[in-house]
């Protein structure tokens, strides 16, 4: 998968409250990341930091773009929110 630029903020998506999107905004910088990732995903071993924050569901990409945005918000580039694409 290609590295797409991250996005740390956008409009705030009204679907989470603030404790998630401040919970899943702290989560990207956890220095237990990789522990928890393997509490939830033991026979995925090879997965990369992307791959980890991605299966946590602290980020997702949005299908218009493809810019990486933390979960809670919408995208910052076209500004839909994730559910918008489900």
């Amino acid at each position: 998968m290609a590295t797409r630029p991250w996005t740390v903020e956008g409009p705030v998506d009204l679907e989470f409250d603030d404790v998630t999107r401040e919970r899943n905004r702290s989560e990207l910088t956890d220095p237990h990341l990789k522990r928890r990732f393997r509490r939830k995903h033991p026979l995925r071993r090879g997965a990369d930091y992307d791959e980890m924050v991605r299966a946590l569901d602290f980020v997702w990409d949005c299908p218009a773009d493809g810019s990486v945005n933390v979960t809670g918000f919408c995208c910052a580039t076209c500004g839909r929110s994730r559910a918008e694409f489900l």
